[in-house]
C-alpha cells in the first residue's frame, strides 16, 4: 500500500495522522506531504498505523499517550498514562517563573537560587527551566509528586534533555525537607479542577488521563488553601511563589494570599487569569 492512500483514508484530523506517520515510518512532515505517494508501507508498518489509528478514532485514546510523548516549549516529554500531558496554557507559568529567575540572578550575580517544582507529573516546567538557564551553575533545581510513576517518568524526561534536577516522592511539602532547604522560587500546577466540572470535561481527559492530577476538593481550591497553609516554612524571606490556576480561579487563589508582599495575576492571551504569582 502506498503511503497516501493510507494517510487519504484516515478519518482523523490530517495533523494528527501525520503524526502518526511520523511515528511509525519516521518521515518528516515535508517528507510525508511531498514524498507520499512513492512510499510503499511494509505489512507490520500499515498493521501499527492502523493500531494507533482505530485507537484514538474509536476510543479518543489520547495521542499524546498513543506515541508516547507531547512536545511542550519545543521539547519533546515522554508520557504515559502515570502524568497529565502538558498543555500550552502551563506555557504562561513557565515564562513567568523564567522572568522572575531571571530577575533574581540579575539583581545577584552571585547568588545560589533554589527552585521547587510542586505536582511536577512529567517534569516539563522544571526541565524546562533548568534547560532554559542550563549555565546557571548557582541555580538549583527540585521537584515533587505524590505519584511514584510521575516521579519516574519525569526522572526519564531529565535524562533525556540532560538536566539535573533533585526529584521526590511528596504529597506537596510532606516529605520535602532536603536538610532543611528553603527556596528562592516555588512553581506549581497542581491538581484545580472542580468534581462539578466534569460533565463538560473532554472524553479523552476524562477517561484516560490520571484524576490525582486533575482533580481537587473544595470548588477546585482544595491545594491552592493547602499551598498557602503550609509554603511559608519553605519559602525564603523576599521569595516567590508562582501557580497555575483555572481559568475562573485566578481572583479566589490570590485571595488566599491576602497577607503577601504582593500578588498579581497574569493572563492568558484570551485575558483569562492564568498565573497567580506570590511575593513574599
Amino acid at each position: 500500500m502506498k503511503l497516501s492512500n493510507w494517510r487519504n483514508a484516515s478519518k482523523l484530523p490530517k495533523h494528527e495522522t501525520d503524526l502518526i506517520i511520523e511515528y511509525v515510518c519516521g518521515l518528516d512532515r515535508l517528507h510525508i506531504i511531498i514524498n507520499s505517494s512513492d512510499f510503499e508501507l511494509n505489512n507490520a508498518q500499515i498493521e501499527k498505523l492502523n493500531y494507533i489509528h482505530d485507537k484514538r478514532f474509536n476510543n479518543n485514546y489520547p495521542l499524546q499517550y498513543l506515541l508516547g510523548s507531547a512536545d511542550f516549549m519545543g521539547l519533546k516529554f515522554k508520557v504515559t498514562p502515570e502524568v497529565l500531558i502538558p498543555r500550552p496554557d502551563t506555557e504562561f507559568l513557565v515564562v513567568e517563573a523564567f522572568d522572575c529567575i531571571s530577575s533574581i540572578r540579575k539583581s545577584d550575580p552571585d547568588k545560589q537560587i533554589d527552585v521547587l517544582d510542586l505536582c511536577t507529573g512529567s517534569g516539563c516546567i522544571s526541565i524546562c527551566l533548568r534547560n532554559s538557564l542550563k549555565n546557571d551553575n548557582k541555580l538549583d533545581v527540585y521537584a515533587s509528586d505524590i505519584s511514584a510513576g510521575a516521579i519516574n517518568i519525569a526522572k526519564e524526561n531529565s535524562k533525556t534533555h540532560n538536566t539535573s534536577i533533585n526529584f521526590i516522592q511528596s504529597d506537596l511539602f510532606n516529605d520535602v525537607r532536603f536538610a532543611g532547604k528553603k527556596f528562592d522560587v516555588i512553581v506549581s500546577n497542581p491538581p484545580y479542577i472542580s468534581w462539578d466540572e466534569k460533565a463538560v470535561m473532554s472524553e479523552d481527559t476524562l477517561k484516560y488521563e490520571p484524576s490525582l492530577a486533575l482533580f481537587a476538593n473544595d470548588a477546585g481550591l482544595e491545594f491552592y488553601k493547602r499551598i498557602a497553609n503550609e509554603s511559608a516554612s519553605f519559602i525564603k524571606p523576599g521569595g516567590h511563589l508562582i501557580m497555575e490556576v483555572g481559568f475562573n480561579q485566578a481572583e479566589n487563589v490570590a485571595a488566599l494570599f491576602k497577607n503577601a508582599h504582593k500578588v498579581k495575576i497574569v493572563n492568558d492571551y484570551s485575558g483569562f487569569g492564568r498565573v497567580v504569582h506570590v511575593f513574599n
